[in-house]
């Protein structure tokens, strides 16, 4: 039995903080400078951008469907 059930709601939380955290980790630690650090935060918001909208067409086509 776990503590947390992993659906894509809980998923996607743990994704965005993880990324708010290193955001704020590497503001304080003025590592925000350095061009792989802003590349991978970047591409970590990218990559949940481009799920959230993907999530958001496959919704709408099930919505559609069922009408």
């Amino acid at each position: 039995m776990s503590l947390v059930s992993l659906n894509k709601n809980t998923i996607a939380l743990i994704v965005v903080s993880i990324i708010a955290i290193a955001f704020f980790v590497c503001g304080m630690l003025d590592i925000l400078d350095y061009v792989i650090v802003k590349a991978l935060l970047f591409l970590g918001i990218a990559t949940i951008s481009i799920i959230a909208f993907v999530s958001g067409i496959n919704n709408a086509t099930k919505n559609r469907s069922k009408d």
